[in-house]
């Protein structure tokens, strides 16, 4: 069960994230980012991999948790934002829950500018919501 008592199907865990299909038909990551280090390239195109998994190559709505601030490399980063990184992807909602993450979240959406919708959340539950508008 997620925070907001959904069920999961499908759970997949590896170093960076838990990621999760729920089954309301959003994929979920948990982020969870080693101390002192960045996201790296690799954790971004593992990403896309459990999207292509939990999705069954179609496009999911995508709810990013961040608990814990952990940098992106530029590298990471600008391929996060890319079509390659996004295919299995509808929308990104990144619930975040301190001033520095919401920063690093911040850049992440004006400069990388994500060729999916990505918005910012301070909770699950409004960031939920929004995807289940796209579902």
């Amino acid at each position: 069960m997620t925070e907001t008592g959904t069920e999961i199907i499908e759970s997949i865990l590896t170093a960076g994230f838990t990621a999760t299909l729920r089954a309301d038909g959003i994929a979920q990551f948990n982020m969870h980012p080693a101390d002192e280090e960045e996201t790296s390239l690799t954790d971004i195109k593992n990403m896309t991999d459990a999207m292509l998994r939990l999705g069954k190559g179609k496009q999911l709505p995508v709810l990013i948790i961040i608990d814990k601030y952990s940098d992106m490399s530029d590298q990471a980063r600008t391929y996060a934002a890319s079509e390659e990184a996004l295919k299995y992807t509808k929308a990104n909602a990144i619930v975040i829950n301190s001033i520095i993450n919401r920063m690093a979240a911040n850049f992440f959406i004006r400069f990388a500018k994500p060729v999916r919708p990505t918005k910012m959340f301070n909770n699950e539950k409004n960031a939920v919501l929004w995807l289940q508008t796209l579902l």
